[in-house]
Parts: C-alpha cells; sequence; structure tokens
C-alpha cells in the first residue's frame, strides 16, 4: 500500500501528528478508566475488549518499529507490529511481575497493576518517537482504496463474519448444510486469487480474511476448548491466572511457554474474556499473521506476485492449519516464519533486520521448545553448507543474511538453554533429554511409530475419498520437493530461484526433515513436522508445478505442439488448493455421505474428536472445587501417559503427570482417588465408539467399593480408595 510522509522537526507537533496523539491518549485513558472501574454496560465491554486488543496485540509494536525511524509498509506493520507486541507484552509483564513481586505485591499480573504499566509504556514509547523525530513515520497519510480496491475487499472481509454465524448455527443446532457451502466457498479464494482480478492492495487483506475464517470454522465449534496439548496449556495459563503471578518454579511442562500461558492470561485479565474464549477466539486473530508472513517472505524471495498469492493457501489448507486450536506449536510456527522474514528482508536495514530477528527469536522460545530445537537444527545445517560451499565454490555466491551468522545461532541456542533450563525447574531439559534417548533406541532398535510417514501411509483407508484424500496430500507434498529438487539443480548451475540463497539452503534442509520424518519424528509425528515444513517452504509447492509445466511445454515444443501449460499454471495449482481443501475440511466426504475425518466436528456430530458439551466441563470444575486435597484424581486411560478423551478435559483442573490413570482392564487403584467418568471416557482399543465404565473388568470387580458423589447426564464422579481389587466378585 503505497504510502506519502510528511516530514516534520523533532519534537514539533502538526495538526495531523496532535489529533493522533490526542487518539493514543485518549485510548489509553479511557482502558485504564474501564479497568479502574469495571462495569457491566454492553457497549462499554465491548469498548474494553477492543481496546485491549489494541493494546495488547498491536499498538506496542507498532510504536517500536517507528523507534527505527524507517518506512514500513502497511503490511511490514501489520506482521511485525503484532510479533513485537506479543513479545513486548510477554517482557512487560515479566518485568512488572518481578518487580511488584519484590516489594510485596501479591497479585501483580491482576488488571490494574498490569492495565496502568503497559498503557504508561506505550505512552512513553509514543513521546520518544516524537522527540527522536519519527512523528511524521507514526502517521503515515494512507492513500483511501479505489472503488474497485473497495468492492473487492467487501468480498473478503464477510467470510470470517459468515464462518462465526454459521459455527454458532452448528453449535445451536447441530451441523448445517450451510458449512459445506461455506467450506466449498473458502476453496474458491486460491482460484480467484490466481486470476489475478483481486487488486495488489487487497490481496493481503483477503489471506487474512480467510486464514481467521478457515481457523474459525472449527475453534468455534463446541462451547469449550478441544484439541490435545491446549487443555495441558489451560491448566498452566489458569495457574498464573489464578494466583495472580508468574512463579518460575512451577514445575508443569507448558508453564515455561509464556506466548501461550502468560499472555492469554493478560488478555482474559484485560479484555475480561474468559480463558476459553482468549484461545477459540483471540489466538486464531493473531495467528492468522501467520499466512500474511508467507505471503511477504515469498514475495521478497521469489519475486513473483503469483507465487507469493499462492503460497500461503498451501499450509493453509491442509488439516493440520485448522484440525487444533492455535496453541504452542503454531506459534512456534509463527515466530520462526517472523525470524525467518525479518532475517531475509531487504526493505530493512541491516541494524533493524538484527534487532527484529533477536526479538522474534525470544518470541520463538517462548512459544515452542520443539520449534525452537527444530529451529537450532536447521540453522546449524544452513551454516554448515554455507561454509563448506563457500570453501568449495559450488554456491552462487557469498553473500551472507542473519541466518549464516553464528551470533544469531548462538543467541538462539543460549536464550533455550537458559530459559527453559531455569523455568519449571528445567523440567523442559529433562523431558527433551529423554525424548532424544527414546527417539536413538527406537532408530537402533528399527522400532517405527504408527505416528510417522511410513506409518500413515500403510493405514488401511475405509474408501475411495480417503484413497483420493491421501493422494492430493501426497501430491502436495510431491510438488514442494520437485520445488526443492529444482532448486538443487539451479545450485549445480551457479543459480539460485531465491532472493537469498540462504533461505533456498535452510528450505532443502526442512524438506531433508520432512524425509526423515518418513521414519523417525522424534515424538512429534508425521502430520505435525508437515506443519512446520509446508509454513517454512510453501512457496517451493508453487515453484516446483511451475517448474513442472515448463518442462511438458519443453516437450510439446519439441513435438512442434502449439498448446503450452506454463501460461496457466497458476491457475491449475489454485484449482489442486480447491480440491484439497475440499477434502481435507471433510465437506468431500459430507456431500458424499461417507464418514468425515475425526477432526470433521463442524460437519458431524458422530466424531471421535474430543469435542466437551458445557455439563462435562460443568463436572470437572465442581470436582475442582470440592475435592480433598490429600485425594488424586482418576481417569480410564490405557496407559500411564494421560491421553483419554477424559484425561484431556480433567487435565485443566489437574497436571497431566499427577493425574491418576485407572486401567479399565485390571482392579488395581494406587491411590485415594476421585474418579472423573464421562459418556465417553476413551477410545475403544479396538473398533470404533467409546468404552463404558460398566463394562470395563476395573467396574465390575470395584462397584461395591465405589460411592458415586456427583452425576449428570453425561458425567459421574465416584470415590474410590486405594487397594487390590482382583479378587473381588466380578459379577
Amino acid at each position: 500500500m503505497s504510502t506519502h510522509v510528511e516530514q516534520k522537526r523533532p519534537g514539533r507537533l502538526g495538526g495531523t501528528h496532535l489529533s493522533l496523539t490526542v487518539g493514543f491518549l485518549t485510548t489509553g485513558i479511557c482502558l485504564v478508566a474501564l479497568t479502574f472501574f469495571p462495569v457491566t454496560n454492553p457497549l462499554l465491554s465491548i469498548a474494553r475488549i477492543g481496546l485491549g486488543l489494541l493494546y495488547l496485540g498491536l499498538l506496542p509494536g507498532y510504536v517500536l518499529l517507528r523507534l527505527f525511524d524507517a518506512k514500513f509498509t502497511p503490511l511490514q506493520s501489520a506482521i511485525y507490529g503484532v510479533g513485537v507486541s506479543l513479545v513486548y507484552d510477554v517482557a512487560v509483564a515479566l518485568a512488572v511481575n518481578f518487580l511488584l513481586r519484590a516489594v510485596g505485591v501479591s497479585r501483580p499480573l491482576d488488571p490494574i497493576p498490569i492495565v496502568t504499566v503497559l498503557v504508561a509504556s506505550v505512552f512513553v514509547l509514543y513521546f520518544v518517537a516524537l522527540r527522536r523525530g519519527s512523528s511524521a513515520l507514526l502517521r503515515p497519510s494512507i492513500v483511501p482504496l479505489s472503488g474497485r480496491e473497495l468492492r473487492a475487499a467487501m468480498l473478503f472481509v464477510p467470510l470470517p463474519i459468515a464462518s462465526v454465524i454459521i459455527t454458532y448455527v452448528t453449535n445451536s443446532s447441530g451441523p448445517t448444510p450451510l458449512m459445506i457451502v461455506l467450506l466449498c466457498l473458502f476453496s474458491l479464494v486460491p482460484v480467484v486469487q490466481s486470476a489475478e482480478i483481486v487488486p495488489e492492495r487487497v490481496r493481503p487483506l483477503s489471506i487474512y480474511c480467510i486464514s481467521v475464517a478457515v481457523l474459525y470454522h472449527t475453534t468455534l465449534v463446541s462451547p469449550h476448548l478441544w484439541g490435545w496439548d491446549i487443555h495441558a496449556e489451560y491448566h498452566s495459563a489458569r495457574l498464573i491466572q489464578q494466583a495472580g503471578f508468574f512463579d518460575l518454579s512451577v514445575t508443569t511442562e507448558t508453564i515455561p511457554l509464556l506466548i501461550i500461558t502468560l499472555l492469554s492470561g493478560l488478555f482474559s485479565n484485560i479484555t475480561q474474556l474468559p480463558l476459553v474464549t482468549v484461545f477459540k477466539g483471540i489466538y486464531p486473530l493473531l495467528f492468522s499473521i501467520l499466512p500474511l508472513s508467507i505471503y511477504y517472505l515469498s514475495l521478497r524471495q521469489f519475486e513473483s506476485d503469483l507465487v507469493a498469492v499462492i503460497a500461503p493457501f498451501v499450509p493453509m489448507f491442509f488439516y493440520g492449519f485448522f484440525k487444533v486450536i492455535p496453541d504452542k506449536q503454531a506459534f512456534g510456527e509463527l515466530y520462526l516464519l517472523l525470524f525467518l522474514t525479518a532475517a531475509l528482508d531487504t526493505k530493512l536495514r541491516v541494524r533493524h533486520r538484527h534487532i527484529l530477528s533477536t526479538t522474534f527469536i525470544v518470541g520463538l522460545v517462548l512459544s515452542h521448545y520443539a520449534v525452537s530445537l527444530i529451529a537450532i537444527a536447521l540453522l546449524v545445517g544452513t551454516q554448515f553448507v554455507f561454509a563448506f560451499g563457500s570453501i568449495t565454490n559450488l554456491l552462487p555466491n557469498r553473500r551472507k543474511s542473519n541466518l549464516v551468522r553464528f551470533r544469531t545461532l548462538a543467541f538462539l541456542v543460549v536464550c533455550w538453554l537458559v530459559w527453559f533450563s531455569i523455568a519449571a525447574d528445567g523440567i523442559t531439559v529433562q523431558r527433551v533429554e529423554t525424548t532424544l534417548y527414546t527417539s536413538i533406541s527406537h532408530i537402533v532398535g528399527g522400532y517405527s511409530s504408527n505416528r510417522t510417514g511410513a506409518g500413515y501411509a500403510t493405514r488401511s483407508y475405509r474408501s475411495a475419498y480417503w484413497i483420493v484424500y491421501v493422494l492430493l496430500s501426497a501430491a502436495a507434498v510431491g510438488f514442494v520437493g520437485t520445488g526443492i529438487l529444482k532448486t538443487l539443480i539451479e545450485f549445480l548451475q551457479k543459480n539460485s530461484p531465491t532472493t537469498h540463497q540462504d533461505y533456498a539452503i535452510l528450505s532443502v534442509g526442512v524438506f531433508g526433515l520432512l524425509c526423515s520424518s518418513v521414519f523417525v519424528t522424534f515424538s512429534l509425528g508425521f502430520d505435525r513436522i508437515l506443519n512446520i515444513a509446508l509454513v517454512i517452504i510453501a512457496p517451493f509447492a508453487v515453484y516446483g508445478l511451475l517448474s513442472i509445466t515448463e518442462t511438458l511445454d519443453d516437450w510439446l515444443s519439441r513435438l512442434h505442439s502449439p498448446l503450452r501449460i506454463r501460461p496457466a499454471a497458476p491457475q491449475i495449482f489454485a484449482v489442486f488448493l480447491a480440491l484439497l481443501f475440499v477434502f481435507s475440511s471433510g465437506a468431500a466426504f459430507a456431500i458424499g455421505n461417507e464418514d468425515v475425518p475425526r477432526y470433521g466436528i463442524a460437519l458431524s456430530d458422530d466424531v471421535d474428536w474430543p469435542t466437551y458439551p458445557e455439563n462435562e466441563v460443568a463436572a470437572t470444575r465442581w470436582l475442582d472445587s470440592n475435592r480433598e486435597p490429600s485425594r488424586s484424581v482418576g481417569v480410564l486411560n490405557r496407559r500411564k501417559y494421560i491421553d483419554s478423551r477424559d484425561g484431556l478435559l480433567v487435565g485443566e483442573i489437574q497436571y497431566r503427570h499427577d493425574i491418576e490413570p485407572i486401567f479399565p482392564q485390571f482392579a488395581v487403584v494406587k491411590n485415594d482417588t476421585y474418579l472423573y467418568v464421562s459418556s465417553r471416557p476413551l477410545w475403544k482399543e479396538r473398533g470404533d465408539g467409546f468404552e463404558s465404565l460398566r463394562q470395563t473388568t476395573f467396574y465390575r470387580a470395584t462397584n461395591d467399593n465405589m460411592s458415586k458423589i456427583y452425576s449428570s447426564r453425561t458425567s459421574e464422579i465416584y470415590v474410590v480408595d486405594a487397594g487390590d481389587y482382583s479378587n473381588e466378585s466380578t459379577q
């Protein structure tokens, strides 16, 4: 988006900047006032939510970027502004937490202290920017959208709204055909983009809107959280929020991931939204910066509008993008991508690239330990290949970026080691050591998990729809692989398809990681590694198809055929992505009256994905309020690691490694326990559906020794004492 900047002398406020200053002061003062004097008026509550989102999600980063005294495009301001803001919020919260605790404040993270400091700090940054002469940059005059651009924007802005409305209908009255129509409509967006009928300035907005809409069509389903790790993250966030402060010594494995645990509590405290709403409604808005970053990175590296505008749909239309509520891995992917984007952004000055790269490394470490470790491995490999290529003259040139500077890698390694060694008493480091040992043992012993790529490939599929879905997914990976292969060929010819050869080298390493996950996944699973890979190397899928069509055109020319495929390559790939999404979202299955994928909660009630009605959530909250601390909380589970449907929900009120696993095939209770059982406690070991408590060996042996203390339509809670009941009656 073009901007016109009018320069003024430092410290002087012109009329335009005076109005901006008044706006800054007014919004900040209103947020503080609404925090000090909370009201129940719906309009004022909405105002507080809006102001809270503004001061947490965008303004800190926006003002900090203006301290650089450099021009930023609106797209740069959006992706870098949000990324910087979230890291800044965590930094401010930690400073407030430890400083106020040191002077005796018991709850430093309550709304009043945190809002006061946050708003005051943003004010200080704003006036520092004015004093430094950045006033002209604080309010660039944006050229208004033309009539054509406005009409194009209005095609995409309603999509998130439609997603919210149709999901609300789904929650109220069950799955509706309108959801199938909506998903098919989503699938057409890349086709529209490939036709180049969307004006350039509207493309980022269109990508952001479709991202939010795709996420909302699943995240807003059901009144409560659903997924896997999100429940453990909720537990850690709830601990911080209930305590009113962050304690480094609390030993839950997710509590050090402050972008998820601490930050969600800040959003909840400042906006007065429940934590569940923050995860389901606010985090998708923040995470949708990721497709914008893919767009911008692709544009800078491939210098092709068509590659850039289609590339974000590669990970966005893969089921891993929307099958879970954005959590630790999602934000790890976001900050890894932001780091790459900033490190390679030649539109920034070198010093500014260093500052932003460092900031996003901090965000990466505070988002996910595993993605951070993958980043370390990728940077080590990239730097080794770059050094070897420079020595042997195999590389097109020796120009360096931040990706191949040792201090970048060193800072990431030191950040990871220091933070995860001191936070949660080093439990994360111990877990990583155990995972590495287990993975190496599996490699040496030849053990293969069903979560590897080979495990997925050898599964039996129930219908032709599944076979088509698998083939489409494999084709997407194939296009990426073709793009990587073409890159290697270009390297041998002393060329690089990307502006920075460092990015191309790193992308080859990412594809190598993906290939290795066919056999070993380091406890992540092939689909999760594929998520990470597609986020980083999405544009290579488009580049791969372009390479294929160029080769086909060469063959056609040799056959003297006038037919040419290359001009239609973007449209071909867009149609492929549309088909991929129709299948990955489950819409194709629903249209064909087939069983939808397990995660197809927006299309069917008859799936075994772990979603929870309100009365099940209420039962766990009753247990949390009425239990005796001396008794454990137990759930039906088939192994020591808690992963049953009931176990995931109970993990919100009890650290999951402290939950008592009750094995349905045995009759042993290790500790005095509250046994929580829903009508769908865990998946059957064989076949479809859920186990029933009353059909288990455990229940038949212990029935006479259990006391029911809570019962609802879908949940029961029993008290059972420790003991071995194997010799009890099994009638």
